[in-house]
Parts: structure tokens; sequence; C-alpha cells
């Protein structure tokens, strides 16, 4: 038996997890604040499996074309492709320029852009221009569609086309949007002046 001396980057590589890479475009601080819960959600269910790498893009960074480059870059060896926006006008010309740059360069491998689109509904039946245009390149792209609509009041609504959620005739919509009562939280006591 030949014994193999291992040195440390090759030790570091036979210890190392495979890399989940997710990228991020979003559009303001509200924005990012839900996208980062999607990225800690992801990594929560990962579980030590893998190592979660999770760039965040602001949208007005992305007017830079060094950074734009850099993001494109990252794009591309992505896993799950994420944009937070407000879905009341349609992405900024900066996004969809990145977006349309990167997104024929990219390999066949799977992989997931996930819409987490702020805003009103139009419960006319029409769908957020946001939410449109990323549907429309995750389709030409082949790339797996997780839209999560969510109403300025923060509860989520189906996507435009999926209809209503069971038992939305008989409960009435009004009810089914209104959110959920927070239970209260018992006081807590520290012990000081009690």
């Amino acid at each position: 038996m030949r014994n193999r001396r291992l040195n440390a980057v090759s030790a570091v590589r036979a210890n190392s997890r495979p890399i989940f890479q997710v990228v991020v475009a979003y559009e303001d601080y509200a924005a990012g604040r839900r996208a980062n819960e999607t990225c800690s959600f992801l990594l929560s269910q990962l579980g030590d499996e893998f190592e979660l790498r999770c760039g965040m893009w602001k949208f007005e960074i992305l007017r830079n074309a060094k950074l734009a480059e850099i993001a494109a870059a990252e794009a591309l060896e992505a896993d799950v492709f994420i944009v937070a926006a407000h879905g009341s006008s349609p992405l900024p010309i900066e996004v969809t320029s990145w977006i349309d740059h990167w997104l024929p360069l990219r390999d066949e491998r799977t992989t997931a852009l996930i819409a987490l689109i702020d805003g009103n509904p139009n419960l006319m039946g029409g769908t957020p221009p946001a939410y449109s245009y990323l549907e429309e390149i995750a389709a030409k792209a082949k790339m797996d569609f997780l839209p999560q609509l969510i109403a300025s009041g923060g509860v989520g609504f189906p996507p435009p086309g999926t209809g209503l959620p069971p038992g939305a005739r008989s409960a009435g919509l009004e009810e089914l949007m209104r959110p959920s009562p927070v239970p209260e939280r018992p006081a807590r006591h520290w012990g000081i002046n009690e």
C-alpha cells in the first residue's frame, strides 16, 4: 500500500462541501431583506451538505459596467437566481440589460429563478410588469420559475393564472388576504424589581 502525502490545499479540498451559489438582485432595503430571508431559508434546507454562497447586488449598483460584469460572472455560476422587486413598475433598464447580457451565456444545468415581487396584485387578472418579464426569461432559459407575490401588507398571493386558493369563494377573498393575528408574547421577567 502506498501512502499519499496531503498538503494543506488538498486536505482542505478533500474536506470541502459542494458549493450552492445564489445570486440576488434587489431593488431596495426592504426587498433585500426579503431576499436575505429567502437565502436563510435555503441555508436551513441545505443543512451541512452544501456551502451556501450568496451574492447580493442592489439594482443601482448594476449601472456600473465593471460591477455588472462581476455580478454577471456570479450569475453564470449560480444555482438559484433571486430577483426581489416592487411589482408596480417594470424592472429598471440596468437590471434587464444585465440579465439579457449573461442569460444567453449560461450553461444547460438546472437552475431556478425566484421572483419576490411586492405590491398590490391586480385582482382583475393582470400581472405586475416585473413578474411578466421574469416569467418570460425563466421560460426562455428553461429555468424553474418560483414566484412569490407579496401584497403591501406582507400577505403572499398565489401567482397570476393559478386561480384562487381552495376555499376562497366560501371564505371570501378579503378574509384570505387578511394577515393572521400575531399571538401575544408573554411578558419577560428579568428578576429585577419584581
